[in-house]
């Protein structure tokens, strides 16, 4: 009798232990998926910062030559850019730039002449309401900012707005009486990124019976 008993509470020992240790393992396994997770969601966001940086320093060297429609083909090239589903110049009323003649007239009254020509086709293309949430945080706060997003059902997108700054050399042009000249929109899709995640998980969940068995065998050894 006393045989059985111990036996039973080793075996429950033996259970306990075995438990604690697979679950260990599993929350282990579940923590490093998360980390790396967040690894490449922070990768992608870099991609797109350094893609939207390398794009503001182009255009503000374009536009001191004083040629905003080399200005807007460059941005227009930029949208080639492998992993790139979107980007777009925006003004800080959310609509898109180089597309009429709204800043050629204001910078002409500026400078007193007619130093710039103007386009012969104008048409406003309206991309995102002044008062969204991410895009006026980017403004107020003079840094990116970033939104997850839908643009069909089940495909993911991480959009990015940067505020292009109103620095000193845009002054005689533009003017010092505000911060931000205006705002480039970059969206890529998650799609990679997802399946990267999702590969992740996927031996994860592989590797968690054999680590389960693995942690059953040494436990029942050293029992």
């Amino acid at each position: 009798m006393i045989s059985v008993l111990r036996k039973r509470i080793g075996f429950r020992i033996f259970a306990a232990v075995l438990l604690v240790m697979v679950t260990g393992t599993v929350l282990l396994s579940t923590y490093f998926v998360e980390q790396h997770r967040r690894s490449l969601l922070a990768q992608h966001r870099e991609t797109l910062g350094t893609v939207a940086q390398a794009t503001i320093q182009g255009i503000q060297a374009i536009m001191l030559t004083g040629n905003a429609e080399i200005a807007r083909r460059y941005a227009d090239n930029q949208k080639k850019v492998t992993g790139i589903g979107e980007m777009r110049i925006l003004r800080v009323d959310g609509s898109e730039a180089f597309y009429d003649n709204k800043t050629t007239e204001n910078v002409n009254q500026r400078r007193g002449s007619e130093e710039f020509s103007l386009r012969d086709e104008e048409k406003v293309v309206a991309v995102v309401s002044r008062e969204d949430v991410v895009f006026r945080q980017a403004i107020e706060s003079k840094v990116m900012s970033f939104m997850y997003t839908e643009a069909v059902p089940g495909e993911k997108m991480l959009t990015m707005f940067a505020p292009i700054l109103n620095d000193k050399d845009c002054f005689r042009c533009h003017g010092s009486n505000h911060a931000v000249r205006g705002v480039i929109k970059i969206s890529a899709p998650m799609d990679q990124v997802e399946a990267d995640i999702r590969q992740t998980w996927l031996m994860a969940l592989i590797a968690l019976p054999f680590s389960a068995i693995g942690i059953a065998f040494i436990a029942f050894m050293i029992r």
